[in-house]
């Protein structure tokens, strides 16, 4: 299997999937294509469990401003951080996908399957929409297998 679930002792611990795991599924299950490779699903991997995913969204917006842009403007208050933990401490990104995120990885990596190109410059061909590119992959790559 995927997961940890017969080394485990906690039902908690057998229901993540870490790097590992991960790999061997996308390679059971035929995922890499030409361009869409290992390399780009490991930092899809990464997007989907990052814990403040709304201040990943701005640290790279911010990346992408210029210079000039950013000395007129006043310094944005700075978000606060995702307390994630019952403690009430900051999540830490644990590089193990529960359930959702595992489910919102197998989104991104079918849907850039289906559309390798898509947001590319030049790029001229409709793209193929969820929920009909993550049902095809499921149905003829991931269940056969």
């Amino acid at each position: 299997g995927y997961t940890r679930s017969i080394s485990e002792t906690s039902a908690e611990d057998a229901l993540e999937m870490n790097m590992e795991e991960f790999k061997d599924f996308v390679t059971d299950c035929g995922l890499e294509t030409k361009q869409v490779n290992f390399a780009l699903m490991t930092n899809m991997f990464v997007k989907a469990n990052a814990t403040n995913s709304a201040a990943v969204a701005q640290m790279h917006m911010e990346e992408r401003r210029n210079a000039g842009g950013k000395q007129h403007e006043e310094k944005k208050k700075d978000r606060e951080k995702v307390k994630g933990t019952n403690t009430g401490e900051e999540a830490v990104m644990d590089k193990e996908l529960v359930l959702f995120e595992f489910l919102s990885l197998l989104v991104r990596i079918s849907f850039q399957r289906a559309n390798p190109t898509f947001g590319n410059f030049g790029a001229k061909r409709d793209p193929i929409m969820l929920p009909g590119c993550l049902q095809t992959m499921i149905e003829d790559e991931v269940l056969p297998r």
